[in-house]
């Protein structure tokens, strides 16, 4: 059972077709990832 949390983390970033809440997620674990 995957939980939209864990697809997040799956799925890879701009490809995440989820509420907005999602997006903060992912872009908060961008910035570290991208520096």
């Amino acid at each position: 059972i995957k939980t939209s949390g864990e697809t997040l983390s799956i799925v890879p970033l701009g490809a995440t077709p989820i509420s907005p809440d999602s997006i903060e997620a992912d872009i908060l674990i961008s910035p570290p990832d991208s520096t």
